[in-house]
């Protein structure tokens, strides 16, 4: 009989610092985790003395990877996964009314700094067999990569990717609990089509030009050193998870409604009349919203947004042109180090307060 993933949860927990088990943990409904811990299981070299057979097995270590897929909630759980992706938070009320706006950036005194995760699996049982569940800890893990992903015609996505350090096995997970006993509600999810959202760009000419967008994605990668090098002689598991590079990047696809983007891009201006050997540095505006208000709020609805400043922007191919099809124009957008300011910026509004990190 096969098991089916349906009773499954993934859940995390902010750390006070590395080595240092999370004490309260959040869950949040997904569409796939594959997180897990990474066995890795080698062959020895070819030998000389016998068969061409392989001769010896050998484990070279072990590691946690993968990470799980979501439709993002706006209440609560999200906000720690940001906060532990860019590395700081500041909050403030929204106007002089309930909600309140979450800002998520790199940290200023250490742009590099990311937060340690506890990171809770639960592999359902079989024919509510309690012997065959299985509960799976995930000490030490830090995200490299999220990607958001927003369609006309769909609701917000997200996947999150982490690498982490040490792994347990639980038996019984009935001790397990959660700060949030249930699931945070389907009416804070963004749609792409909801009024509210929209993508701006500014730059080459156009001020807060609103783009016709058909479908936006947002990655932010915190590149690790390579794990051979986070490995040191005696021990199976990583030293550390160190970030070396950071990057949010943007690929947005529009429908072409004039060539002033195009001409903006390639030209510098969107009236251009040639190709400019300067690239095109502006900005990029994203919002996802609800239809959902924020309890005991006057006019404020859960939303996300994403802002960066400092944008390079290039095409991804001309626009195409296909029989019995509109005319799309893709581009791609890597946001650069600002002359001042935050790198870039992840917002959520809802009623939480303020997000504080343990210490």
């Amino acid at each position: 009989m096969a098991v089916t993933a349906q009773a499954g949860i993934v859940g995390w927990g902010p750390q006070i610092g590395k080595g240092t088990i999370a004490t309260v943990f959040h869950k949040h409904k997904a569409t796939t985790i594959d997180l897990g811990m990474l066995d890795d299981v080698r062959m020895g070299a070819l030998e000389i003395g016998g068969s061409p057979f392989p001769t010896f097995p050998y484990k070279a270590g072990y590691s946690i990877g993968g990470g799980f897929e979501i439709q993002p909630r706006m209440e609560d759980v999200l906000g720690w996964l940001l906060y532990s992706l860019m590395g700081d938070c500041s909050s403030a009320v929204v106007g002089t009314t309930d909600a309140y706006k979450h800002t998520f950036k790199p940290l200023a005194a250490d742009t590099s700094a990311v937060k340690w995760m506890t990171l809770k699996k639960y592999i359902p049982k079989k024919d509510n067999n309690n012997s065959t569940d299985l509960g799976e800890i995930f000490t030490d893990c830090k995200p490299v990569a999220m990607t958001l992903d927003l369609a006309a015609e769909q609701p917000l996505s997200a996947r999150m990717d982490f690498i982490g350090r040490t792994w347990t096995p639980v038996a019984d997970t009935t001790a397990w609990t959660w700060a949030n006993a249930a699931y945070e509600d389907w009416h804070s999810i963004p749609v792409g089509c909801e009024v509210g959202g929209f993508v701006k760009f500014t730059g080459g000419g156009l001020s807060d030009f609103v783009l016709p967008a058909v479908a936006a994605r947002v990655t932010m990668v915190n590149q690790n050193l390579p794990l051979p090098q986070e490995k040191v002689i005696g021990s199976f598991g990583l030293e550390d998870v160190t970030i070396v590079t950071r990057q949010m990047a943007f690929d947005i696809t529009v429908k072409w409604n004039d060539p002033e983007l195009l001409l903006a891009i390639q030209g510098g201006a969107n009236n251009a009349t040639g190709w400019t050997s300067t690239p095109l540095v502006g900005e990029l505006f994203l919002t996802a919203a609800t239809a959902t208000e924020i309890p005991d709020d006057s006019g404020e609805n859960y939303r996300m947004e994403v802002e960066a400043t400092n944008v390079v922007f290039q095409l991804n191919g001309p626009p195409v042109l296909a029989a019995g099809r509109a005319v799309m124009l893709r581009f791609m957008g890597t946001v650069m180090e600002p002359n001042s300011g935050a790198y870039a910026e992840v917002r959520v509004v809802n009623a939480k307060t303020a997000y504080t990190w343990p210490s």
